[in-house]
């Protein structure tokens, strides 16, 4: 399934600006889903884990790296369930430039494999779909005033994010 968001930012967050990236959406044997966290994150911000593609590399094969980068779990492109194609389209109000970010969207079904924090995940987090719920809500919660160490508002972070998890909890149905 194919997605478009519009979105307006005050200042479009450095990982917007990839282009191009690929997040995994992870569900144990218990149903629960296994979302990263960062030390720069919020408190009680997860997300997806995932990160760029490489120059030349499929989405497929990416998610595949990603996944094995920040958790340690091996898992075939194949073993991936394709969810869905997000494209950003954000305009940045404070200089007027326009960004294209596409995320390409997967689930795995992990069951019983133990997962461990590597890269640059600092922590996982099981989450429940109520859970997940309340982590999109906190998604539009976030400070409005730019992070002066970051460079960006978390609230235009979170406008991204947020709809890309709604997005994939959304998609699930279609892959059951």
């Amino acid at each position: 399934m194919q997605h478009t968001l519009q979105l307006s930012m005050d200042v479009v967050p450095q990982v917007a600006k990839r282009k191009h990236h690929v997040l995994v959406l992870l569900r144990n044997a218990q149903g629960k889903f296994v979302l990263g966290s960062k030390t720069l994150y919020p408190d009680q911000i997860y997300r997806m884990v995932g990160g760029g593609i490489e120059e030349g590399e499929a989405a497929p094969p990416a998610a595949a790296r990603e996944l094995f980068e920040e958790t340690g779990l091996e898992l075939s492109p194949n073993e991936l369930k394709p969810l869905s194609t997000i494209t950003a389209e954000i305009e940045e109000r404070s200089t007027g430039q326009h960004y294209t970010f596409v995320t390409e969207l997967f689930l795995a079904d992990v069951g019983t494999q133990q997962l461990h924090p590597s890269d640059d995940i600092q922590a996982l987090q099981e989450l429940t779909t109520e859970q997940l719920q309340d982590l999109i809500r906190r998604y539009s919660q976030l400070p409005r005033e730019i992070d002066h160490d970051k460079g960006f508002a978390w609230y235009d972070y979170g406008q991204l994010y947020g709809a890309i998890h709604q997005i994939a909890l959304d998609e699930l149905h279609h892959v059951q």
